[in-house]
């Protein structure tokens, strides 16, 4: 898709690998609290062997798209000084477009998850 319409309800609806999730941040953090510690009412989402694998360190260098240094586990960025993850070894999680992160902090027993209500094209501009 050259211009996707990131808005439109026929794009929210269709499953974008790498591109798209739509959710509310309390979803989005509940999904990451549910990777650490006991899980969400006591349910975990992966067990933690599964969780340590994605999260171990499986590439180290530069992002080709970002032009910046990244640290990447199995789905997930790891964090890194300067991140918005705060540089905690141990964190985990994905920045998107627009500022949009989702993280989890096993060491301090937190997910946190920030989300926009539109996408836009550039500083002014929404997309259709």
């Amino acid at each position: 898709m050259a211009n996707p319409e990131w808005n439109a309800p026929w794009f929210h609806a269709a499953a974008v690998p790498a591109v798209n999730i739509v959710a509310t941040a309390q979803a989005l953090a509940c999904m990451y609290a549910s990777l650490i510690g006991a899980g969400v009412q006591g349910r975990r989402l992966l067990d933690p062997a599964s969780v340590a694998e994605a999260t171990s360190l499986h590439f180290e260098g530069n992002d080709e798209v970002g032009l910046a240094p990244i640290r990447l586990g199995l789905g997930y960025s790891l964090s890194q000084e300067g991140d918005v993850m705060g540089g905690n070894p141990m964190a985990f999680g994905y920045s998107g477009l627009g500022g949009m992160t989702g993280y989890a902090d096993p060491s301090e027993g937190l997910a946190v998850a920030v989300l926009c209500n539109r996408m836009k094209v550039n500083r002014g501009g929404t997309i259709p």
